[in-house]
């Protein structure tokens, strides 16, 4: 906190107070080896040095930005993510509204019921006479067998 130290005034002139400062005076000019610091090239060690950091800095920040947390490649990683939900949401939906029109038809439709009371259920009117042939690609024997269910 040493700029925020009290100067005393220096008056050159009087009537026209001033800081102490670092500036010269203009009766007094710089000489050649008398040189400025603030305004003096730097070396060109010191340039190449803040180059390398400079670079170092801006590659630094351009690997962050690709492989860090929230980088592009975790942007792609999650949009990827995103299209796979959003492809299994509409084959849900899909299905939905699928067991929403077989569950209309059972409402509205009796041959609905009664192929579902015949085929899953085994199930026959007062009367009727079953027959129960073999399926395709199965012997007379395989289709008198009892079928796990």
């Amino acid at each position: 906190m040493r700029w925020l130290r009290f100067r005393p005034r220096v008056v050159i002139e009087p009537g026209v107070p001033i800081f102490d400062t670092d500036a010269r005076r203009h009766d007094s000019p710089r000489t050649k080896d008398d040189a400025d610091p603030l305004t003096e090239p730097a070396s060109p060690a010191h340039r190449r040095l803040r180059i390398v950091i400079w670079n170092a800095i801006f590659i630094g920040g351009a690997v962050a930005a690709l492989f860090g947390q929230g980088g592009y490649l975790d942007l792609r990683r999650h949009q990827a993510e995103r299209e796979e939900a959003l492809a299994r949401l509409e084959e849900q939906r899909a299905a939905v509204e699928a067991e929403r029109e077989a569950i209309a038809r059972l409402r509205v439709d009796p041959l609905a019921k009664e192929r579902i009371a015949r085929e899953e259920l085994g199930l026959a009117p007062p009367g009727e006479i079953q027959f129960l042939l073999p399926r395709e690609g199965e012997s007379a024997l395989q289709a008198s067998a009892p079928r796990p269910e």
